[in-house]
């Protein structure tokens, strides 16, 4: 929430183009839902009492949720938002998931 009160302090003209987002928007966006995504992913994976699957399944599961709430967002709101901009944040998440399970099993000894 911090880093997208710090995205729309951005200013109209650099977020906006008439009466729709600018691309810069839908990339920072994007990368708001990145960060969030791995900061999630990182500390689910300490928090699950369930080893050693459990460290994979709880952020999966956040992850999964966060698409189902973009989506559910999406659907609710008509027209707010792109398919292509929530084609994008799906795969930030998704790929910020992965990236973290990856690097915390690494590093992991």
């Amino acid at each position: 929430m911090f880093l997208m009160l710090l995205v729309t302090r951005l200013g109209r003209k650099l977020l906006m183009n008439g009466d729709c987002v600018s691309p810069v928007y839908t990339l920072l966006l994007c990368l708001v839902w990145f960060v969030s995504s791995a900061v999630g992913a990182y500390v689910c994976f300490g928090m699950s009492p369930l080893a050693p699957y459990g460290t994979i399944a709880f952020p999966l599961l956040l992850a999964i949720t966060s698409i189902i709430v973009v989506l559910r967002n999406v659907f609710q709101l008509p027209g707010q938002q792109s398919w292509s901009a929530t084609a994008g944040i799906s795969i930030m998440i998704v790929s910020a998931t992965v990236a973290t399970l990856y690097m915390r099993h690494a590093f992991t000894f």
